[in-house]
């Protein structure tokens, strides 16, 4: 009824194309200033209804510890949208761990 976006990114003028949404936005200084941890906002990823995960692990790893409840989306760069993900049979994410793992 009344959702909160929450914009995370390291580029604060990327949040602009999201202001018709009127995002919730935290620049990344004023997170360190206050001495708010990670964990924070890796907790709030994985609570989110919605996520949009990106070319990183860390979005990706809290789309795996979210709820089955919780809706993702990864950007196809390809069709230029937004597209359904499930982390669970992303195989591009898992073969880094396999490379890992036959290295040991």
């Amino acid at each position: 009824e009344s959702p909160l976006l929450l914009f995370a990114s390291d580029e604060p003028n990327l949040s602009l194309r999201f202001r018709d949404y009127n995002p919730l936005r935290v620049p990344a200084s004023e997170l360190i200033a206050h001495h708010i941890s990670y964990f924070a906002d890796f907790h709030v990823l994985s609570r989110c209804d919605m996520l949009t995960v990106i070319n990183s692990s860390y979005s990706r790893m809290a789309a795996l510890l979210a709820d089955d409840k919780q809706v993702r989306f990864i950007p196809d760069i390809v069709e230029k949208r937004f597209v359904p993900y499930d982390p669970w049979e992303d195989e591009n994410f898992w073969q880094r761990f396999e490379i890992i793992d036959s290295a040991l």
